[in-house]
């Protein structure tokens, strides 16, 4: 009778803890200028999701490239994100470049986009790559592709 109270119980356990059932990616949201002067803009965004599971995790987000009017401009990089259990969570996206990028030579077009901020004040920009969920030696990715028209202020 112990061994099948034990057999059931373990079983139940690892029912429950549903180690290779990932978070749900919900969506990309609240892109928006931070900071912006002569030297540099910083961009933020929120990744929002939602974990269904008993376990938390980590999540990381080096894997993001961020272009403004179709021209790649800088990565999102930030350290590992703990994932917390049975919640709905928010990752922050954030991106510092340097303006010269806007004007550099290499990227055809680029000046163009400084015009069209300088007269228009909005652009349009990208996150796309992949966020990595990582638990217990499980592994999984979320594709971003996420476009925005924010406003330059």
């Amino acid at each position: 009778m112990r061994k099948i109270i034990l057999i059931v119980a373990v079983l139940a356990f690892v029912n429950g803890c549903k180690l290779t059932e990932q978070p749900e990616f919900v969506e990309i949201n609240k892109v928006a200028v931070v900071s912006a002067d002569l030297n540099t803009v910083t961009l933020e965004a929120e990744a929002i999701f939602i974990n269904h599971n008993n376990v938390g995790g980590k999540l990381k987000t080096d894997n993001i490239d961020v272009f403004i009017d179709d021209n790649l401009i800088a990565k999102v990089s930030s350290e590992e994100f703990k994932v917390p259990s049975k919640n709905e969570f928010m990752i922050p996206l954030s991106v510092n470049f340097d303006t010269s990028k806007l004007i550099d030579s290499k990227n055809n077009g680029l000046l163009g986009t400084l015009v069209k901020q300088l007269l228009n004040k909005k652009v349009n920009v990208r996150f796309s790559g992949e966020i990595i969920y990582i638990v217990a030696g499980f592994k999984a990715s979320y594709p971003i592709d996420h476009t925005e028209e924010i406003e330059i202020k």
